[in-house]
């Protein structure tokens, strides 16, 4: 089990939780654990779900926070993660079937109508060429005509792109390093236009922008 997944579970269950942090190369920050287990959608992903239709995958939903918020409101949602302690978190706090899976096998989940990578969650791809792959295996599950939901900042440096190294500490422990990538909008339609997908809308909220695109057919 991960850092992330024990420490929801220990919040969610009253067991002496502790702070939790993500941990880059110069500092801590500390995560409201609450946040994740409120089935609730911030502004922006508001305005994405509202794009949102048939049957939908939340794709590292966590403890189902965006599965509870798109069940109460009779969508057919189904998750995945890779952490067995968010899937039973999952199951316990609501009926969407998840499945425990990373996204290099979400084909074997079978077609959706729309996917979503919400909470900036795209940077679970780690570089440019992994989102790259992560947005074609979209694609490749995707039905005709389907939607892609995510969100992601802007970055102002010439790259576009931010690249981290990240950890999660969590009761005096760390876990492994893994890498996280941040990239601005215009790279996004470009790593859009090169894996099956057409960049239909781009909404904003600040430094945050999230993006509406349509699998092109």
């Amino acid at each position: 089990m991960g850092l992330f997944g024990q420490a929801l579970y220990d919040h969610y269950h009253n067991c002496k939780p502790e702070a939790f942090f993500v941990c880059n190369e110069q500092e801590e920050h500390q995560l409201d654990l609450h946040f994740y287990l409120t089935p609730k959608a911030d502004l922006l992903e508001e305005a994405l779900l509202a794009h949102a239709a048939g049957r939908c995958l939340d794709i590292g939903c966590g403890a189902g926070r965006i599965l509870r918020y798109l069940q109460a409101k009779s969508y057919t949602v189904v998750g995945m993660d890779i952490d067995p302690q968010l899937i039973q978190l999952c199951r316990e706090l609501g009926d969407s079937p998840v499945h425990l899976a990373s996204w290099e096998t979400m084909g074997q989940l079978g077609r959706f109508d729309t996917h979503m990578l919400l909470n900036r969650s795209i940077g679970m791809g780690g570089n440019l060429a992994g989102v790259k792959r992560l947005l074609a295996e979209c694609a490749t599950s995707a039905a005709s005509g389907g939607m892609l939901l995510f969100d992601s900042y802007e970055v102002s440096n010439p790259s576009g792109v931010i690249e981290r190294t990240l950890r999660y500490k969590y009761r005096g422990q760390y876990s492994d390093t893994f890498p996280w990538i941040h990239f601005g909008s215009k790279i996004a339609e470009r790593l859009l236009g090169e894996t099956g997908w057409s960049c239909e809308t781009v909404v904003r909220d600040g430094e945050r922008y999230g993006v509406v695109a349509r699998k092109v057919s």
